[in-house]
């Protein structure tokens, strides 16, 4: 393990500085999101349920682990489990000044808050130190599929991953990644799964394809292009990022916000080319946002 990290995360933060992570699952009877978001002047998480588009009362995850001020965040549903479960990844930073990832799991049954199943660091065997600035993305590709992606202290991008034999261990999937990048992840299949960030030299977005059956192998013959070049003259290397895939029309979206002003664009695929719009039906956001995706509906959290 490398040794101790120097930077610290500290608060309170305003609200361009506030993470939003959302999840999704979906059956016969409707929807349920679950919106997570830190308060400003506190590290607690906070988080909603909307079921079928109506919002549940707002509640306190609790949790064992000590959030970072400001942390990135990232979730994913077990599609149509009952009870409901879902994990939440935050950072954290230890007694030794490092930056950790967490993981909490969370069941509900069928009322607005959640009890916690579990909170424990899950980057404990990493083989670099998790870059104190780094974003997070979580994409499950089945019941017992998960990968949570993050950037290192040599700016490669990481999927952790779990099984039964080793926990959780990380495969390297992108290298010369921005420092500090966000990460957007979408896929349909595990053989086209979609990493959007910026890249170290360009700082314009990419999109990197990769063949998650194929593990190490997989990342290391992963594709990697531009995204429409420098969407405009406002993009930040650091603007916030979040993707989604509909299945109902096939499509891969990554949509950003512009940090003078908030307003919403979106990427999107159509055929062999990315397509920029402005995303006015959205409105306009603060801080972090977050999307999910399912049959042919698309969502933003926005705060």
């Amino acid at each position: 393990m490398a040794g101790k990290q120097e930077q610290e995360l500290r608060g309170p933060i305003n609200k361009t500085q506030r993470s939003v992570a959302a999840s999704i699952s979906s059956g016969a009877e409707g929807s349920d999101v679950q919106i997570f978001y830190q308060e400003l002047n506190t590290t607690a998480i906070s988080y909603r349920r909307i079921v079928n588009d109506k919002a549940k009362a707002e509640q306190k995850a609790s949790l064992s682990i000590e959030p970072a001020w400001g942390t990135p965040m990232a979730a994913a549903a077990i599609n149509g489990s009952n009870p409901l479960r879902t994990q939440l990844f935050y950072l954290s930073v230890d007694s030794d000044n490092r930056t950790n990832i967490a993981e909490a799991m969370f069941e509900c049954q069928d009322s607005e808050s959640f009890s916690t199943v579990s909170n424990t660091v899950i980057s404990g065997s990493v083989d670099r130190l998790v870059h104190p600035e780094t974003k997070l993305s979580a994409l499950r590709l089945g019941d017992d599929l998960l990968r949570v992606f993050y950037q290192q202290t040599d700016s490669s991008i990481q999927a952790l991953r779990w099984d039964d034999k080793s926990g959780w261990y990380g495969n390297k999937v992108r290298q010369n990644a921005h420092p500090g990048t966000a990460i957007a992840v979408a896929a349909a299949e595990r053989k086209a799964v979609h990493i959007f960030y910026v890249g170290l030299t360009s700082m314009t977005l990419r999109v990197s394809i990769y063949d998650d059956q194929l593990g190490p192998k997989g990342f290391r013959r992963a594709s990697s292009a531009e995204v429409g070049g420098t969407p405009s003259s406002d993009w930040r290397p650091t603007n916030s990022l979040t993707g989604i895939h509909v299945a109902g029309d096939g499509s891969f979206r990554c949509y950003w916000s512009q940090p003078n002003n908030g307003d919403i664009y979106t990427y999107w695929r159509d055929d062999s080319r990315w397509i920029g719009t402005h995303e006015a039906r959205w409105g306009r956001v603060e801080g972090g946002f977050a999307g999910v995706g399912w049959s042919d509906q698309a969502r933003l959290s926005l705060r």
